[in-house]
């Protein structure tokens, strides 16, 4: 019986349920073509799509032709339910836990997400909306991300934790002039974050020819373009690559601290103000 209730539940209702909370709790579009049973106590996602808007089009942040999920039998009889999810997407995987726990003012969701060896190239569309260039490199790192004050002022939080290798960035630009690919071996960070505002404490690219260190925020808007920027860049250059910047090194000289270079950019992601 129990299995033909596993069968025939309305996956469909299931669907549209749950698109429809996470489209209010994400505040993005949220596709899933199709739920279905697997078994041992599983369902199957296919065609996943996490979607924003930006420039009056649509952005792809997310996408997986499979995401498995999979209950823990012995979360089943607790107050706090624990699911184990796993995909492999972007050339890599993505795997991790969702915990929801009951609570009187309503239920405590977080997830912990752990990528391992994604590929940058392959998922090319924020990196060409932010910066209009292209990344490469190989993707190791963790986000924890949850709902632990439950009500009506309850917000999303997190944590990412960030490890970039061996990679590249092509075709960026500053104020419309090209800037020369940046080589990095590796970049580290971590970014918090709560609703929609973005917080990066810390990012760090380190190449042979240019060491870069972030700090700031950005504040996510649902049109993606139209998102407020705060950001402060630091970075330091070997003289064989600044001979390459062109025009661009006579602004750079200018505000030399400690040897490392700065700007800062305001504005929108559409319209940013860079000041040297």
């Amino acid at each position: 019986m129990l299995i033909l209730i596993y069968i025939y539940f309305p996956y469909d209702l299931l669907k549209d349920r749950l698109i429809d909370r996470l489209n209010n709790t994400l505040n993005k579009g949220v596709y899933i073509q199709k739920i279905s049973p697997l078994f041992p106590l599983g369902m199957a996602f296919k065609d996943v799509r996490i979607i924003t808007e930006s420039r009056d089009r649509d952005i792809i942040i997310f996408s997986a032709d499979k995401l498995k999920m999979r209950f823990q039998l012995t979360s089943l009889f607790s107050k706090t339910r624990r699911i184990k999810y796993f995909t492999a997407a972007y050339g890599g995987e993505i795997y991790g836990k969702v915990g929801i726990q009951s609570a009187n003012n309503g239920n405590k969701i977080w997830i912990d997400a752990n990528f391992d060896d994604l590929r940058l190239e392959k998922h090319h569309a924020i990196a060409e909306e932010l910066f209009n260039s292209s990344l490469s490199g190989r993707v190791e790192g963790d986000i924890e991300i949850g709902n632990y004050s439950p009500g009506k002022k309850s917000v999303m939080r997190g944590k990412i934790d960030i490890n970039i290798g061996n990679g590249s960035i092509e075709n960026l630009k500053i104020m419309t002039i090209p800037v020369p690919t940046i080589h990095y071996n590796k970049i580290t960070g971590e970014v918090n974050f709560v609703r929609d505002n973005l917080r990066i404490k810390g990012l760090k690219l380190e190449g042979n020819d240019i060491n870069i260190e972030v700090r700031g925020n950005i504040l996510f808007r649902r049109n993606f373009s139209k998102s407020p920027i705060n950001v402060n860049i630091r970075f330091k250059l070997s003289p064989s690559y600044q001979s390459e910047m062109g025009i661009l090194k006579n602004l750079i000289k200018k505000r030399k601290i400690g040897g490392f270079s700065s700007i800062k950019i305001a504005g929108t992601i559409e319209k940013p103000k860079i000041q040297f």
